[in-house]
C-alpha cells in the first residue's frame, strides 16, 4: 500500500538561456520527517531508521549551516557533509545509488556553528 509521495523539482537557469527542469516523484508506505535544532557544535546523536538499498525511496536533508553527519557510530559507517543551505537529495525514481552503504539506526550530527537547523525527510517501504 502506498500512503505517501515525495516530489523533488529541479530547475536550471543561466544567463541568456531559457530555464528548464523536471520533477522526480517517489511513493512508499512509510515516512519519517524531522526538524532538529542542534544547540551545540559537538556531536549530537539521534536515533532514526533509514533503509539502504531499494526500500529507500526518497531522502532530502537540508542544514542551514555546514554540518557533518555520520551514520551508526560516532566515527561513521557513512559520512555526509552538508554545505549550508545546499540540500542533499536522493530519489529512487532518479535511478541513482542511495547515499548509505548499510541500514542506518542512528546519526551523529556535528554543526560548524550553532544553533543549526537540520531538516530530514525520509520516504521508504516499511516491509521488504
Amino acid at each position: 500500500m502506498t500512503d505517501f509521495t515525495h516530489t523533488t523539482t529541479l530547475t536550471w537557469s543561466g544567463s541568456g538561456s531559457a530555464s528548464f527542469g523536471g520533477s522526480l516523484a517517489d511513493s512508499a508506505d512509510a515516512e519519517d520527517n524531522r526538524n532538529l535544532t542542534l544547540a551545540t557544535t559537538v556531536d549530537t546523536q539521534f536515533d532514526i531508521a533509514i533503509q539502504a538499498g531499494t526500500r529507500l525511496k526518497h531522502l532530502f536533508i537540508l542544514s542551514d549551516v555546514l554540518c557533518t553527519l555520520r551514520t551508526n557510530t560516532s566515527v561513521g559507517v557513512d559520512t555526509l557533509t552538508l554545505q549550508a543551505n545546499a540540500p542533499l537529495s536522493y530519489s529512487y525514481a532518479g535511478g541513482t545509488t542511495g547515499p548509505f552503504s548499510t541500514d542506518v539506526t542512528a546519526i551523529w550530527a556535528q554543526a560548524d556553528t550553532a544553533p543549526c537547523t537540520l531538516r530530514i525527510r525520509v520516504l521508504q517501504d516499511s516491509t521488504p
